[in-house]
């Protein structure tokens, strides 16, 4: 944007602003607004971030703040913007969508229409304090995170039908193994993995745990005790499952 147009749109006194600024009083970001409260929504016109001072969380922190003033000191629940071909990623980052599902009795013929841009809506959650989303998060993986180890180490590793499963298939002493089963795996391996904080639900842990059963039945018969051992710990695993209400969507795979 030319700088007299973006000078027009700050200084527009139908229009909000909130910026960023650091000592000694040097704006680094900002973004201009306006609420159009009786539609419940408010049009960004101009968003940005000094070029030096990028890359650094500054955009995402000032739209956290923006997000949580409008909810508070108004009934705005929606924001609309058009981006160009370089900030619909950064928005996308922040809940904005291509996907405008808002009524267009509600905002056609309000917003400026900028050819060439992609218009997106970000609609905000009520519940949602957005400066603490990113603590929020992470509080949620952590719990998550304690649910799969538990599963994968107290119970599924020291259960006594465990021990065909434990480490990776010695292929000095089965020699065609992996030419058989082409995607290995063993409670030691899904170990490391969740060390490495590989497993980002809980999901993906049971399918590597179904995995394991899978690869012992199609190289197994039936009747050998690799194979017994295999129903009985995978049996043992959906009990533990259904013992987790928020792991019951999982269910739908047994």
């Amino acid at each position: 944007m030319p700088k007299d147009y973006i000078a027009r749109l700050v200084y527009d006194r139908t229009h909000l602003s909130i910026a960023i600024v650091k000592t000694p009083l040097e704006v680094i970001g900002g973004i201009t607004y306006r609420e159009f409260r009786d539609h419940k929504f408010a049009e960004i016109f101009f968003c940005a971030v000094s070029s030096d001072q990028q890359v650094k969380g500054y955009g995402a922190h000032l739209m956290a703040h923006l997000k949580d003033y409008i909810k508070a000191t108004g009934p705005v629940m929606h924001f609309l913007t058009y981006a160009d071909n370089y900030a619909t990623g950064y928005f996308q980052k922040q809940g904005f969508t291509k996907e405008v599902t808002l009524e267009k009795s509600l905002w056609m013929g309000y917003i400026k229409d900028y050819e060439g841009g992609t218009l997106m809506l970000c609609s905000m959650l009520p519940r949602i304090r957005y400066l603490e989303a990113g603590r929020m998060l992470l509080k949620q993986k952590e719990t998550v995170l304690a649910k799969i180890r538990t599963l994968s180490k107290s119970h599924i590793q020291n259960h006594k039908q465990a021990w065909p499963f434990l480490n990776p298939v010695n292929k000095d002493e089965v020699p065609d193994y992996y030419n058989v089963i082409t995607s290995p795996m063993d409670l030691s391996t899904m170990e490391e993995k969740l060390e490495r904080d590989l497993y980002a639900t809980p999901r993906e842990l049971v399918t590597d745990l179904k995995l394991i059963f899978s690869n012992c039945r199609q190289y197994n018969d039936a009747t050998t005790v690799y194979s017994k051992c295999a129903a009985k710990l995978e049996k043992y695993m959906w009990t533990l499952i259904k013992e987790v209400p928020e792991w019951y969507d999982l269910l739908e795979d047994d």
